[in-house]
């Protein structure tokens, strides 16, 4: 199993790998985000799936990764979260 913990955001809690806590911490609570709204019945990290279509862990597998509004923001689509906030805040903590 993958050393994951949960961190308290602004956002509600994510379940995230231990060793990147700080940084997703950060990423999650930034101001930058502004009114954007996190749904936390659609938005989190740690979950030990394989990437869709293959047998490959995903990096939510190792705690690695974390979705916002899945469903607004689902793989293959446009989504509502800016793309170069979303780049820009990536950066900014060093995801």
């Amino acid at each position: 199993m993958a050393d994951v913990v949960t961190i308290q955001t602004s956002r509600g809690p994510f379940t995230v790998a231990r060793e990147h806590a700080g940084r997703f911490k950060a990423f999650l609570d930034d101001p930058e985000w502004g009114d954007y709204q996190f749904d936390p019945k659609q938005s989190g990290g740690y979950n030990p799936r394989n990437i869709a279509g293959t047998s490959t862990p995903s990096q939510h597998a190792f705690g690695n990764a974390v979705d916002v509004n899945w469903t607004r923001n689902a793989r293959g689509t446009t989504g509502d979260i800016n793309p170069e906030l979303a780049r820009r805040l990536s950066q900014k903590h060093g995801m």
